[in-house]
């Protein structure tokens, strides 16, 4: 069994057991992660194999994950790409209606959180809402991304360790 405490349960955010994720496959990041820069997102689909094989998650609202950063990445522009390519993933996970009342509830979000002047919590609005964006408008892509996807996984040989 998998044992993971999850600190951002909508973007899949997680700790891991390490005993567990090492005997997954050494290509870990690179076959899941669907985009050239390696900018991130491969731990949903992993959240996702893991849970159909019997992995349990354990919630923690208060658990913290900190990730090292390059100082390349403490950008703007950074924010904005990895908020859109978040997207992009979203697009392939979420149905369309799901990613419609998103939309309106974040941008509805990013008015109260201008209102109420809470500087960090409409930068984060902003950014999801882009992310929905994103999602949105590649709705298209889906069906040719899940078929690379699945011949990309069927020719990968990994499985899934329940300890």
């Amino acid at each position: 069994m998998i044992v993971a405490i999850e600190a951002n349960p909508p973007n899949y955010s997680f700790l891991r057991h390490n005993l567990a994720l090492n005997k997954i496959d050494s290509n870990f990041n690179t076959m899941l992660s669907y985009f050239e820069d390696n900018i991130g997102v491969e731990d949903t689909e992993f959240k996702i194999r893991a849970r159909k094989s019997g992995a349990r998650f354990l919630y923690n609202s208060s658990a913290v994950v900190y990730h090292r950063i390059n100082p390349k990445r403490l950008t703007l522009s950074y924010a904005l790409k990895r908020a859109w390519h978040h997207g992009l993933v979203y697009s392939y996970i979420f149905l369309l209606r799901y990613l419609v009342k998103a939309c309106v509830y974040e941008f509805l979000s990013i008015f109260y959180y201008f209102l109420k002047d809470r500087k960090k919590e409409f930068f984060l609005a902003i950014t999801r809402f882009i992310s929905v964006i994103s999602a949105i408008l590649s709705m298209r892509k889906r069906k040719d991304f899940l078929s690379k996807r699945i011949s990309a996984i069927q020719k990968a040989k990994y499985t899934i360790i329940i300890l």
